[in-house]
């Protein structure tokens, strides 16, 4: 799964296809990323949905998520978004 942040929400793409959900971070990573069941009145089993989640590094957005889905204990990998002139510099 990769998560692309922007400045109304994020773009997430797995396998299946891909989400634009619009929010701000505090608000989406809790509602996607953690599964809550209730087992009576006093007792609510949380877990995490996914196990791994790349995020897209470059704007400030990223950083919330970063620090987001680490708390809920979801291994993050950073994206190191480079300008497309140094991709193309290295694919020659």
């Amino acid at each position: 799964m990769i998560l692309i942040p922007n400045i109304d929400g994020c773009t997430i793409i797995t396998d299946n296809g891909f989400c634009s959900i619009l929010g701000h971070p505090f608000d989406i990573v809790p509602s996607l990323f953690v599964k809550r069941d209730k087992i009576d009145d006093t007792t609510t089993l949380i877990s995490k949905t996914v196990k791994e989640v790349s995020v897209l590094e470059g704007n400030f957005h990223s950083e919330y998520y970063i620090e987001l889905l680490k708390n809920l204990g979801i291994d993050v990998k950073v994206i190191p978004q480079k300008h497309p002139s140094k991709i193309f510099k290295e694919v020659r």
